[in-house]
């Protein structure tokens, strides 16, 4: 047993490799009835979201609308009419543009769409969500080499990873492989890692926060004294002098060009705009109904739950080995700690500074997934070589408990009502007129991208409901 698992935890890389591509594989068909259902689950709105603006790029041209991620259809009911919090500002013209994050997620995903000639629908969306999470895989593997298979496993069965890293699509679930790249580049290549950080920066608000904490642990947090040896995060930055310089620079050109795109489509409304989502988010708005504020108890027992929730299995599994094994010896666990800081600061900062869009969210937690690789990484290390049989019990019970996980939290009931309603708007309401619909309790999205219309929640609506 004790040779079988060692030949598991540590083979050769072209074995390990192909291991990987089996799992890969493996965690796809688990996911692939999912795929081959209309969208209407957990989240799942947000890809609605994104082929809306897709659907307008593709018709009336990218540039028409300076690269800005349009929500506004060009009918003359639907101009200048903010029907949902999404629409963050308009321009002369009265359209509106999502504004909230950095749009490199939608012109990666719309370029992907063209370039391969795909159809812009649902599944070409799962399938561009499944290629990255692929991507991150193979970051790992170059991250961790030999010992890349128990963490890769423990990362790609995680519930909330099968089902979000598949299904659904937005910047909070791309701007991972850019981190994870970040990572792996900050060992061998100063530009590569630089290249990562503007693509996660110019991607989602983690992206600024990790590389500011980055910066912040290769300045002061000691890192030639502290950085756990067999993992040298950052070593291929601090060989150059000018690296606080290269980094601030790519963090603000980053910036610069989200502001210079929202300018161009929106003009100075898109200040304001911002603004008004920024206070909602930040947890400071009082003014909404069931509003989750950052000084209302149910705003954390929420995020706590979205934890316990996804990983209180996995870390109660490594904890319990750690504390098993290395009890006595804390050195390496500070020194790991240290390593990982860029990871698990940028995350907290990002939970305390969004708190309102993470107690909201729960797959706002899905950040965190991958610290779980490193911490199976971790204990592998430590473990003494003729133990290593318990590590391999122990995490295949793990991942047969994650998969019913998986199957127990997607069983839920699927929202398609929102196609019959679209059916009946584009019926009843003529492209001059307001469409309204009695469509409550699920995200509008859904009804906009069906029924190609803005369309505005009405209780007081009969006829489309």
């Amino acid at each position: 047993m004790t040779l079988i698992t060692l030949n598991l935890l540590k083979t050769p890389l072209t074995k390990q490799f192909l291991l990987i591509i089996v799992l890969f594989l493996a965690s796809l068909w688990i996911v692939l009835p999912e795929k081959q259902q209309p969208i209407g689950k957990r989240h799942q709105d947000l890809i609605a979201h994104q082929l809306i603006t897709y659907n307008l790029w593709n018709q009336f041209g990218f540039s028409h609308y300076h690269g800005g991620l349009i929500l506004t259809y060009p009918n003359p009911g639907d101009l200048h009419l903010k029907a949902d919090p999404l629409q963050t500002a308009k321009n002369s013209k009265g359209e509106f543009f999502y504004c909230s994050y950095p749009p490199f997620t939608f012109y990666s995903t719309y370029f992907i769409l063209k370039i391969f000639h795909l159809p812009i629908d649902e599944f070409s969306i799962y399938s561009i969500a499944s290629f990255f999470l692929f991507l991150n895989i193979i970051a790992l593997f170059l991250i961790f080499k030999e010992y890349a298979f128990l963490p890769i496993t423990s990362y790609l069965f995680l519930p909330n990873v099968l089902w979000f890293h598949h299904n659904v699509w937005f910047v909070d679930i791309q701007v991972i492989t850019f981190i994870l790249w970040a990572f792996y580049f900050s060992m061998k290549s100063l530009t590569g890692f630089l290249i990562c950080i503007f693509g996660a920066c110019f991607t989602e608000w983690w992206g600024i926060l990790f590389a500011l904490s980055f910066l912040f642990y290769l300045k002061f947090l000691n890192y030639k004294k502290n950085s756990f040896n067999i993992l040298p995060i950052g070593k291929a930055i601090v060989n150059n002098p000018y690296y606080p310089i290269l980094i601030l620079i790519t963090v603000a050109s980053a910036f610069s060009l989200f502001l210079t795109i929202n300018i161009l489509s929106t003009g100075t409304e898109f200040f304001s705009g911002i603004y008004e989502r920024f206070i909602v988010r930040f947890g400071i708005d009082n003014q909404q109904k069931d509003y989750f504020s950052r000084f209302q108890l149910k705003t954390y027992i929420f995020i706590t739950w979205y934890y316990l929730r996804n990983y209180l299995p996995i870390t109660s599994l490594i904890t319990t080995l750690y504390l098993w094994f290395s009890f006595k010896n804390h050195k390496n666990l500070i020194n790991f700690l240290f390593t990982l800081s860029p990871l698990w600061l940028s995350i907290f900062l990002h939970h305390l500074i969004l708190i309102n869009w993470t107690a909201v969210h729960d797959f706002s937690v899905l950040k965190s997934s991958i610290l779980i690789p490193f911490g199976v990484f971790f204990i592998i290390k430590i473990i003494p070589p003729h133990k290593k049989w318990i590590l391999f019990i122990n995490f295949a019970i793990f991942i047969s408990s994650q998969i019913y996980l998986y199957f127990k939290h997607s069983n839920v009931e699927r929202n398609t009502h929102y196609q019959k309603i679209a059916s009946c708007i584009k019926t009843h309401y003529k492209l001059n007129e307001v469409a309204k619909a009695n469509y409550f309790n699920q995200p509008i999205t859904y009804l906009w991208w069906k029924a190609e219309r803005n369309v505005v929640r009405d209780s007081m609506v009969y006829q489309c409901k």
